[in-house]
């Protein structure tokens, strides 16, 4: 279950280190120690999807702003895609 408030201390962290920017990769990461690419299954069914979603969601209580994709591979080496998110500073 992904919790905002561990989310909003994940970006306060690497704001406070001038961090400029996350991928939903790195915060999944923070949360569930390891990143796992779901292949093969459709975004309305995959769990990962599923907390970009929630980032999406609730942009302006992490105070981040999404912007765009980048390539990234998963803990398994599996090529896949990642939001890219703006920190945006307070």
């Amino acid at each position: 279950m992904t919790n905002l408030t561990e989310l909003q201390r994940f970006f306060q962290a690497l704001r406070s280190v001038g961090v400029e920017s996350a991928l939903t990769t790195d915060a999944i990461k923070n949360q569930n120690g390891a990143f796992v690419s779901n292949r093969n299954t459709p975004p309305a069914l995959s769990p990962n999807a599923q907390f970009g979603g929630y980032l999406a969601k609730h942009q302006k209580e992490l105070n981040i702003c999404y912007s765009g994709t980048v390539p990234t591979r998963d803990a398994n080496g599996h090529r896949t895609r990642s939001a890219i998110w703006e920190i945006l500073p307070y």
